[in-house]
């Protein structure tokens, strides 16, 4: 496809293949342009931010054009939202300008509907005022503390009876792994001291320790010939990989009750029997801070505040969901750094500093640190799992004496191209505990797969650490698919929520063109730059060779909610100087 320039009152000429259209003019001084917005209202997360709301010049022209706006609504300024009255100046052949609202993305429920911000256009000079002169955005709370199994009443949480397994205190970790046709749902289960590994399954009523596993689970060791072999790592979470493989993998933050050692250690479960009493790590990857070294973790816990919770999620789902790297880049695990680190990413909960970390473990030992999440919303984090069915990635305290109380913070990457955070797991909602759940040293925390989900409900399990009073494995439940993120708490899992009904999605995931994450500025491809693709993307959109709702809902650059040629015009308008 080529692109060229003619005079400032001339048509502009595209030749795609065969076929030449002729689209608009640029900059001209016989028109008096309207000003508008593309759409009237917009609702998404106060996680969103920040939030461009671009404004709209018809066509643009020689002078240039002004137009006031003033900032209303039930949001309260400088609290909930930043945003001052102003003004919007399109200089000669522009024909777009974005205002910017910084949303408050805070720890406080909300009551009643959701909180608007309107931003209403006045007085243009060179321009007239179009039919779309006011805008609002309405912003969704996401601190709602209920846990959404207590909605609309407080469920069930029950001690889950355990036959020959002797788990008692120091439980650590927990992570569920779905049942296949030749294999049942395991509960796989750390304690921290000793460091056993268990493998519960549930033939009847109750869950006792599976077929072919030892009563007493299994000792857990370091790697045969290192310097801490054959030590006792301090386990305090497990997670697998790919569900059909043979490996479990487990965190540990020290050797026994010695010095730090913030390491991930792989067993080769293969060969375990119903005789078998220890086990040796495969693998260690040890991640302790090296001055110099950015691939290690950045802080130096103290030796009990270390790693408390593993989980794993896979590449598949990180590329689709456009996750980006510290480095802002879009994570690519083909790139040459990830040779070797198998198909997926580890998370890793450090207690002390509230962080979370992500590693690609390398064949060898080696890894690379992908990226960071600061987790502010809790004091401490002890547990991490990430349901692979939803998307979702929960984070969760202990009850720290009362005072953490066992919240579980809950993310997903943010797919709004104009966040700073665009492509990063941000906070989506903060949970209390269910109400049902004592307040004690919970540290271990498991999501059953949709596939066992009843009733709109499926089960989540959590370990305490404390195994009092004489408990240590507790059973409870949340709604199946994204249920658990009604960000408006209406009962309804509709196109306000954060992860609405797949029947009110568009193919690419969203409810039509008024999510944050639609909100368009010509860049189509997504590439970053506006370029002759962006234009190909429409023209290919206008003549049907692209019907994926996603792409049509992209491409709708001029916002009137059809694709028609004043989208490709809009482009072109500004690649030529616009």
């Amino acid at each position: 496809m080529t692109l060229f320039r003619t005079s400032p009152a001339a048509p502009t000429t595209i030749i795609f293949g065969a076929m030449v259209l002729v689209l608009g003019t640029t900059a001209r001084a016989d028109v008096v342009p309207t000003v508008q917005f593309g759409l009237t209202e917009l609702s998404g997360s106060e996680a969103d931010t920040p939030v461009r709301v671009p404004v709209y010049l018809s066509c643009p022209t020689e002078q240039a054009v002004t137009v006031n706006y003033v900032v209303g609504g039930s949001a309260t300024p400088n609290s909930d939202f930043v945003l001052s009255n102003g003004q919007v100046t399109f200089d000669p052949g522009n024909s777009i300008i974005e205002i910017a609202i910084d949303v408050n993305d805070d720890l406080i429920l909300e009551s009643g509907l959701p909180e608007t911000v309107v931003i209403t256009l006045s007085n243009p000079v060179n321009a007239l005022l179009g039919t779309k002169s006011s805008f609002t955005i309405r912003i969704l709370d996401n601190d709602d503390p209920t846990w959404p199994g207590d909605i609309p009443t407080p469920s069930s949480v029950s001690a889950v009876d355990t036959v020959g397994a002797n788990l008692g205190g120091n439980t650590s970790g927990i992570t569920c792994q779905p049942a296949t046709e030749s294999t049942p749902q395991y509960l796989w289960i750390v304690k921290n001291n000793p460091p056993v590994l268990y493998r519960l399954a549930k033939p009847g009523a109750t869950w006792e320790p599976s077929s072919g596993w030892p009563t007493a689970g299994v000792t857990m060791r370091y790697v045969p010939g290192s310097t801490v072999y054959p030590g006792s790592p301090d386990s305090e979470g497990v997670t697998k990989a790919e569900w059909g493989e043979a490996s479990v993998y487990v965190c540990a933050e020290r050797n026994g009750s010695s010095s730090s050692r913030l390491s991930v250690l792989r067993y080769d479960t293969s060969g375990v029997t119903g005789a078998t009493t220890t086990i040796n790590a495969a693998q260690e990857w040890v991640l302790n801070h090296v001055a110099g070294n950015a691939d290690s973790v950045d802080e130096v816990p103290s030796s009990n505040g270390g790693f408390e919770g593993i989980t794993w999620a896979p590449d598949s789902f990180l590329v689709s969901s456009g996750f980006r790297t510290d480095g802002s880049e879009l994570y690519n695990p083909n790139a040459p750094q990830y040779a070797g680190h198998g198909s997926g990413l580890f998370f890793i909960a450090m207690e002390d500093f509230a962080k979370v970390y992500v590693y690609a473990l390398k064949a060898g030992g080696t890894f690379v640190r992908v990226a960071k999440l600061n987790v502010s919303s809790l004091q401490k984090t002890v547990s991490i799992e990430f349901d692979r069915d939803t998307g979702t990635l929960w984070v969760a305290c202990d009850s720290d004496g009362g005072a953490c109380l066992s919240r579980h913070a809950v993310f997903r990457i943010n797919r709004n191209p104009h966040s700073p955070d665009y492509g990063r797991f941000v906070q989506r909602r903060l949970y209390n505990k269910p109400l049902n759940l004592p307040n004690s040293n919970i540290e271990g925390f498991a999501i059953a797969p949709e596939t066992d989900c009843a009733d709109g409900v499926k089960e989540v399990f959590w370990v305490d650490d404390s195994g009092s009073p004489g408990t240590t494995l507790f059973r409870g439940t949340i709604p199946c698919g994204c249920a658990a993120l009604d960000s408006d708490d209406d009962g309804a899992n509709d196109c306000e929520d954060e992860c609405p009904d797949d029947s009110l999605k568009t193919a690419g995931g969203n409810c039509g063109c008024h999510q944050f994450d639609w909100l368009i500025t010509g860049d189509i491809e997504s590439s970053g730059d506006l370029d002759g693709s962006d234009v190909q993307s429409l023209i290919n959109a206008i003549l049907s060779v692209s019907t994926d709702p996603a792409d049509l809902c992209a491409a709708d650059f001029n916002g009137n909610g059809m694709i028609d040629i004043g989208d490709v015009d809009g482009v072109i308008c500004r690649l030529l100087g616009g």
